[in-house]
């Protein structure tokens, strides 16, 4: 049930700003989330390590989400106080004319607007092309550049985040916001955490809530190293296709149809046993769970499971509609799927479990 308690989680992360490298803001929301039962660490970049101590220290599972999301970055500031700036992450220019976004500058955020020329300054040939992200630019309000740095606060190197806010559609289950990915997987960790502070789970947890996936899986690597884990399972959701212009040859991905489980992405190949585990306790628990392939881009697992000797890993989701865009869809009935299906997986990776997934004698 879509409760005002998990409306409010839901808002709370989605609307806050966290593009990679500048995940303060995030972090702090996602910290007053925690309980007070739980140890709280950080690694050298950032990511935030949530441990949950169970009745074994081993195996320790780590569950990986990352907390960053695409935005932008200041490059340049014109004369006449434009305002130039690079992307952060994978976006497709297509997407981002007249779309609202905000500064976060030293003096506070500073709303802006991305624009470029209008159509009836373009000729007949320009007016056919995709616009370049290095031509565009983000009108501030600001007279010049002396306005724009001096009292609006505005330097290179500022982050720029997507204007966009929560809300249910028509249909209430279906679900409007910035940053599902990830924040999607950062709130069913926060309400694991909660779950588990009131129930035995055979293992110790650690939550990861990792920087700069989007610019590299960055912060994984580093979490990983500090984790130093037994397996984990990481939360990204995968693209959903159930829209029109989809190849059929693509394997379908639709909102509430249940969670995903990636087969393949451009980062990884999950562990086969831990693999069939997933898929084999969803059947036992009736929990839909759909396979999916993302080759246009890779998830945190793909440098957690090359950790040390390796790490046996999976990557679980959410599907999401319209990923990398100012605004992206997810279905509630997926996000509790996944949830139980999360549930149940910890309840069952006991040390004999773990250990069978590397046993290849």
């Amino acid at each position: 049930m879509l409760t005002k308690e998990r409306e409010k989680l839901f808002k709370d992360l989605t609307q806050a700003a966290g593009v990679s490298g500048f995940e303060d803001e995030i972090r702090d929301v996602i910290k007053g989330y925690l309980p007070n039962n739980v140890k709280i660490d950080y690694d050298n970049t950032g990511s935030l390590l949530v441990t949950k101590p169970g009745l074994s220290s081993h195996p320790k599972i780590m569950l990986s989400a990352h907390m960053d999301e695409v935005g932008f970055m200041v490059s340049r500031i014109s004369e006449e106080g434009f305002i130039y700036f690079a992307p952060v992450g994978m976006w497709w220019p297509h997407i981002m004319l007249a779309q609202r976004v905000v500064i976060k500058s030293k003096q506070g955020d500073v709303p802006g607007f991305i624009g470029a020329k209008p159509p009836h300054l373009l000729s007949p040939d320009d007016q056919k092309k995709m616009q370049d992200i290095h031509e565009m630019f983000i009108d501030i309000g600001a007279a010049d550049e002396k306005e724009a740095r001096e009292v609006f606060g505005v330097r290179p190197g500022d982050a720029v985040v997507p204007d966009a806010h929560y809300k249910a559609m028509k249909n209430p289950k279906l679900l409007m916001a910035k940053a599902w990915d990830n924040r999607v997987g950062c709130a069913l960790y926060l309400e694991l955490i909660k779950a588990f502070s009131e129930e035995d789970h055979p293992n110790t947890l650690v939550f990861s809530f990792t920087t700069q996936e989007e610019v590299g899986l960055r912060g994984a690597e580093t979490a990983a190293a500090a984790v130093q884990p037994d397996a984990c399972l990481v939360f990204d959701g995968c693209i959903a296709n159930d829209f029109p212009g989809v190849r059929k040859s693509e394997l379908p991905v639709a909102l509430g149809e249940g969670a995903n489980l990636i087969i393949m992405d451009r980062s990884h190949i999950p562990n086969k046993k831990m693999r069939d585990f997933a898929f084999s306790v969803a059947e036992e628990q009736e929990i839909p769970l759909q396979p999916a392939t993302l080759l246009g881009a890779g998830t945190d697992t793909g440098k957690i499971l090359l950790h040390d000797k390796g790490v046996p890993s999976v990557a679980l989701g959410v599907p999401r509609r319209y990923t990398h865009s100012h605004t992206s869809i997810i279905h509630y009935d997926d996000y509790e799927n996944t949830f139980l299906l999360h549930m149940a997986l910890i309840q069952r990776m006991n040390e004999e479990m773990v250990k069978s997934f590397t046993d290849f004698s």
